[in-house]
């Protein structure tokens, strides 16, 4: 925010800025929505407009390291 006399900065999660987070590589925007919950692989495709093939290509290839499938397809945060 802006003043005459100074300029304040807040902190700001680019997941929850709409025009920001389009821009965020999809491995980004996943983890931010399986972070609120687990969500199956559909859902996800679902909530982010994004093809459920690549999002399933993404979650295989960072299994283990960013996301864990959790029982019924869930996907999840990686501890």
């Amino acid at each position: 925010m802006f003043w005459r006399d100074r300029v304040e900065i807040h902190p700001e999660d680019p997941t929850q800025i709409p025009e920001v987070a389009e821009e965020l590589p999809l491995a980004d925007r996943i983890a931010a929505t399986a972070a609120r919950a687990p969500k199956t692989p559909e859902e996800l495709a679902q909530i982010l407009e994004a093809n459920q093939k690549i999002i399933e290509r993404i979650v295989r290839r960072y299994r283990g390291r960013r996301f864990i499938v959790l029982d019924g397809g869930l996907v999840g945060l990686a501890a």
